[in-house]
């Protein structure tokens, strides 16, 4: 007869038994308490005043609070479209590149995608 496995752990299973989710969770409090880099596509503290009221919408009453920063996914995009670069190819340390697409269909389907592009890049530059 075969014993049955013991539940997962997700922390230590003693105090003396080293966490193996803590490289993982350092890292990711690293991330928090020392931004990225910016890029010279980052968009500006002009650009991100107008671009909030832009795209201000009412808080959400239902469904899972928002954890993205819009302003990321802008610079995200800035950087999409000065760079010419596939989604796939966006940089890690800007939000997942799915994320970024994602918003970058709903404001399109809103029809704000080209005033956006407008404020970030100047009136000439087309879409992509």
């Amino acid at each position: 007869m075969r014993t049955p496995l013991p539940p997962p752990v997700h922390g230590p299973a003693s105090p003396r038994e080293p966490d193996r989710f803590a490289p993982a969770r350092e890292q990711r409090t690293a991330a928090a308490l020392h931004p990225r880099r910016p890029y010279p596509s980052d968009v500006t503290d002009d650009q991100w005043r107008v671009l909030q009221r832009l795209l201000a919408e009412p808080a959400p009453t239902t469904g899972r609070p928002r954890t993205t920063d819009l302003r990321e996914i802008l610079s995200a995009l800035c950087y999409r479209w000065r760079t010419e670069c596939p989604w796939r190819m966006l940089p890690h340390d800007f939000p997942p590149w799915e994320t970024v697409y994602t918003y970058y269909r709903r404001w399109e389907r809103a029809g704000l995608l080209p005033e956006i592009q407008t404020r970030l890049l100047g009136p000439h530059r087309s879409s992509g």
